[in-house]
């Protein structure tokens, strides 16, 4: 996983259309550059996931016991009629080859969760939770130049 707190970390992400999609929206949360000493006090993390993730693991645990295969309620499970993902919403950025999806930890915190598309086979229960019409479906994805 890579944890995007500033722009000095949009680096760590090897794929140019995930980072420019990251870059976009960091700058979307900090409209105004703050200082590096006021980074720490933002709103909301990117998180990309990589390949080796344990996605159900701890890593993860922010989003639910069970990571990004949590349920809202942690009532269910991947793949049950009753699965109430944990995301405000999900969207598919078919030009940059990513899925993004938001979380809201609370009324002052978020997080932002890009998954690469060519992980999607590797992770098929992260692919039922993200892309399936029965776990929510997706939204069409905000522009990002």
């Amino acid at each position: 996983m890579v944890s995007i707190h500033e722009p000095s970390d949009l680096e760590k992400v090897p794929d140019p259309a995930v980072r420019g999609l990251a870059a976009c929206r960091l700058l979307e949360l900090n409209p105004e550059p703050p200082s590096p000493s006021d980074w720490p006090d933002a709103t909301a993390t990117l998180y990309v996931v990589e390949d080796g993730d344990d996605v159900a693991g701890p890593d993860y645990a922010f989003v639910g016991p069970r990571g990004l295969l949590s349920d809202l309620w942690d009532e269910r499970k991947v793949g049950d009629r009753q699965f109430t993902r944990p995301f405000e919403w999900v969207c598919h950025h078919a030009d940059r080859g990513v899925i993004e999806a938001l979380l809201l930890l609370s009324d002052d915190e978020g997080a932002i969760i890009l998954v690469p598309d060519d992980l999607l086979f590797k992770y098929p229960d992260l692919q039922w939770v993200l892309t399936s019409p029965e776990a929510g479906g997706l939204v069409e994805p905000a522009p990002c130049p």
